[in-house]
């Protein structure tokens, strides 16, 4: 039992999770004050390495050619990294909506799910907001195609990119094998792809079929490289550095168990 009455479920396990988890919370609120949060003074402009898909989708709706765009054939509520990544969708949907209002490209988005549904068309309406343009039927709009059916959810948006002969489509959040339909579909209508998903049988057939692929981890980085969030750039800063001190480590543990002979355990064990 620990000092508060409750035993660690995973042994020594858990004091390193705990330890990583307030390293990360210490380097992000420390790349926070770096930037300027909350002191109203400019801070410093970090670079992030490049990503060519996020390069990409700058360009995007500069044609003034219909866009299709999608946070994924996922859902909201859903178990595992689905919810995650089709959030993280969004903010590539209100950011495609401000470039495409500016340019006069209308937007098509396409969801397979009713909350998805409510949160894309919100999230329309809000680039349009921030590029001071209102959303008028002409500009697209959000389209609630099937509610939880990814099959079903691809065959419909195949036929929205035919039907408006879109130039570029930016998709990304949860795609299946499924996801091959579709970007078959946009690569008939000529369209520049940027895709990204979350699955890793999606994210392989993507990497393969579309222009430009986001993959990983590089999906959830959108507030970051689009909009410039301080608080997205503090966390991916403060997450590649919590990866090199992990790596660190491993390089340390590897030099104490075959040079020295001791181990992690021994040094850092709290259990008799």
């Amino acid at each position: 039992m620990d000092a508060f009455g409750i035993q660690a479920k995973f042994g020594d396990t858990f004091y390193f999770m705990m330890a990583a988890l307030l390293l990360f919370l210490v380097l992000f609120l420390v790349y926070l004050w770096r930037s300027g949060w909350g002191r109203g003074t400019a801070g410093r402009r970090f670079h992030l390495r490049q990503i060519d898909a996020y390069e990409g989708l700058a360009r995007a709706a500069e044609t003034g050619r219909a866009v299709h765009t999608s946070p994924g054939a996922g859902g909201v509520g859903a178990e595992g990294v689905t919810t995650a990544s089709t959030l993280a969708g969004m903010g590539i949907v209100e950011s495609m909506a401000r470039t495409a209002a500016i340019t006069g490209a209308p937007v098509q988005a396409t969801t397979n799910d009713a909350v998805a549904y409510a949160l894309t068309d919100n999230a329309l309406r809000r680039g349009y907001r921030r590029a001071g343009w209102s959303m008028e039927s002409e500009s697209g709009g959000a389209r609630f195609l099937t509610h939880r059916d990814a099959l079903a959810y691809v065959a419909g948006a195949a036929e929205v990119v035919a039907s408006h002969k879109v130039s570029h489509a930016v998709m990304s959040g949860t795609f299946g094998p499924e996801v091959l339909l579709l970007t078959e579909a946009q690569r008939r209508s000529g369209a520049h792809q940027v895709v990204g998903s979350t699955v890793p049988q999606g994210a392989a057939l993507v990497t393969l079929t579309a222009d430009q692929a986001l993959v990983g981890e590089e999906v959830f980085a959108s507030g970051a490289y689009l909009e410039r969030r301080t608080t997205h750039v503090a966390s991916l800063l403060a997450q590649d550095g919590l990866r090199w001190i992990i790596v660190l480590a491993i390089i340390a543990g590897f030099v104490l168990m075959n040079v020295f002979g001791v181990s992690w355990t021994q040094v850092f064990s709290t259990t008799p």
